[in-house]
């Protein structure tokens, strides 16, 4: 079954092309998680060759159409943090789990660095979201004497 995926017809040539040629990873998975086809992109996520990964089952969950974060262990490197999207779907006629994996770890790590540094500055940040403060900087009480649960309760900026 993986040798007739991996050559498709003649009038799936352009589609087959767009997904090995994804900048995000692509799998394909049989109904037991066994991988029958997989890009560059993907290959690349795992550390591994595409000829390595082809027949072999990762775990990958395959809930669909919903947004998975997962953390991914690349063979000889470190582990990268994964969104992935699974579709359950039919490809030459088997019903098949196509898992888009796009790599989200330069964003974690920002985030944890930014947070970090929110966290520990002497300066206030207020971060509004929808008019809602969705985070206020531990120095709060320092610099206006509320604690946060205080300021949020004074309604935006304290006006109220």
């Amino acid at each position: 079954m993986v040798d007739e995926l991996d050559r498709p017809d003649t009038s799936e040539a352009p589609l087959f092309a767009l997904l090995r040629n994804s900048s995000d990873g692509i799998v394909i998975l049989d109904t037991q998680g066994s991988i029958l086809f997989v890009n560059a992109a993907a290959a690349r996520l795992f550390g591994r060759a595409e000829s390595e990964l082809l027949g072999t089952s990762l775990g990958l969950p395959s809930a669909s159409g919903e947004k998975t974060v997962i953390e991914v262990l690349q063979k000889g490197a470190g582990p990268r943090t994964v969104e992935m999207t699974a579709t359950a779907t039919v490809w030459k006629e088997n019903p098949v789990h196509l898992a888009i994996l796009h790599d989200i770890t330069r964003e974690v790590e920002a985030e944890q660095k930014y947070r970090l540094l929110a966290q520990n500055t002497s300066d206030l940040i207020v971060v509004l979201e929808d008019g809602e403060e969705t985070f206020i900087s531990p120095s709060v009480t320092d610099v206006l004497g509320y604690s946060a649960a205080e300021f949020i309760a004074l309604g935006p900026f304290g006006t109220v």
